[in-house]
């Protein structure tokens, strides 16, 4: 089968993919219904159901991806934003780290339903070889964040070129996203596998509990980020800059060991040498480390796909209930333990209670740190708070119908 052919029909396994990501959430439903006027009656059933489901998807990634690539543009313009510094290299760690958690936080959401059995139900009837039935898979798997990645992408190299004009940062720093990318799909994809396991097994460890406390409160930081976004260049490229290229040498040396440091110190030093050559031969040796792991993740996303298209990645260990004991509670807490526990399942929706707590500790920090808060952080952060806020009741309902079906 050639590439083209396989691309083309890689279409079918994502739609099967889209659609029930987005099924198991009923409450996103009215999303389908955008622009197209009063739904009929009969608009349940499973075709305008389909259809529905994938306006959604279409309309949810385009909007992830113009996001994402604006998020990525924004540490780079700190001097349109009134920053005393303009800092290429903190621009670059940002750029990269924002864009890591869109991406990661993003796939996650479609990954969840690629990693069940059912991904490829509808694939496995058409008459091909493992072969290509493998390639279909692969490039479904790809589809998934295929505007995300590239918008990002583009927008760090384009970037990067005007800033620079230098062939070899340029380079650099086109490998630097697609590892960045790499990485982020591939944390993506080993946070679908669990959550698929938790869901598929009566038992849940607590290595993965511990796991998806971690996810849930990652999700809500990065969504809390975003009421700061337009606030970044004023109060953290400067921070960071100085941090990054500053006399302390041992502080930029462990800056430079982790993701995304390293990469914004070698860029930034292969077009202007600012760094001791210490923390620049140290980031780099940090940079080609992460590219390897890289490497290897991509191997391993190509492996695990493989995997689930062959039916020999969902591996299922069940745990036997001992504990059989039966505590009494008022009926009204028991219904608010329920919806919390139903809505956590989801992680689409399970960031909506890290919300409260999150949002204080962000104000506190600022507060705490700055003596000068600009007024268009409090707004923003106050008019997406409230949007949080509203949109919590939702995720209630949607977990209550959830429970009424069991």
């Amino acid at each position: 089968m050639k590439l083209l052919e396989a691309w083309h029909k890689s279409r079918l396994p994502y739609k099967e993919v889209v659609f029930r990501s987005i099924a198991e959430e009923k409450g996103r439903m009215w999303w389908g219904g955008f622009g197209k006027g009063q739904l009929a009656e009969d608009a349940q059933n499973d075709y305008e159901l389909t259809k529905k489901a994938l306006r959604i998807a279409k309309w949810d990634k385009s909007l992830v991806a113009v996001f994402c690539v604006i998020a990525a543009v924004i540490p780079f313009t700190a001097q349109f934003f009134g920053s005393p510094v303009i800092g290429l290299t903190s621009a670059v760690s940002l750029s990269l780290a924002v864009t890591f958690g869109f991406t990661a936080l993003y796939a996650i959401q479609t990954l969840s339903s690629f990693v069940s059995a059912e991904s490829c139900a509808l694939l496995s009837t058409l008459p091909i070889n493992q072969n290509d039935f493998s390639l279909i898979t692969l490039f479904s798997f790809v589809r998934s964040v295929d505007y995300i990645v590239l918008g990002a992408i583009l927008s760090q190299v384009i970037m990067v070129t005007y800033y620079t004009w230098s062939p070899v940062a340029v380079l650099t720093m086109l490998v630097a996203s697609v590892a960045n990318a790499m990485l982020a799909v591939a944390v993506s994809l080993w946070f679908s596998r669990i959550f698929t396991k938790n869901l598929s097994r009566s038992g849940r460890s607590k290595k993965s509990t511990v796991l998806r406390l971690f996810f849930i409160l990652m999700w809500g930081c990065l969504l809390l980020g975003v009421s700061l976004l337009i606030s970044l260049p004023y109060y953290i490229v400067p921070s960071l800059e100085l941090v990054l290229v500053g006399s302390d040498l041992l502080v930029s040396l462990l800056v430079c060991l982790f993701h995304p440091f390293s990469f914004g110190v070698t860029v930034a030093n292969l077009a202007t040498p600012l760094v001791a050559e210490s923390t620049a031969l140290f980031g780099g040796i940090s940079l080609v480390a992460y590219l390897i792991v890289a490497v290897f993740a991509g191997r391993w996303m190509i492996k695990t796909v493989k995997q689930i298209s062959t039916g020999t990645d969902n591996k299922t260990a069940r745990v036997t209930a001992k504990d059989f004991s039966i505590k009494t509670r008022s009926p009204l807490f028991g219904y608010v333990v329920k919806d919390l526990k139903l809505s956590s399942r989801n992680p689409a929706t399970a960031f909506f209670f890290a919300l409260p707590v999150l949002e204080t500790l962000f104000v506190s920090l600022i507060v705490t740190n700055f003596e000068v808060l600009r007024a268009s952080t409090l707004l923003v952060s106050s008019f997406m708070g409230g949007i949080f806020v509203l949109l919590m009741p939702l995720a209630l309902i949607n977990a209550e119908g959830t429970g009424l079906e069991f």
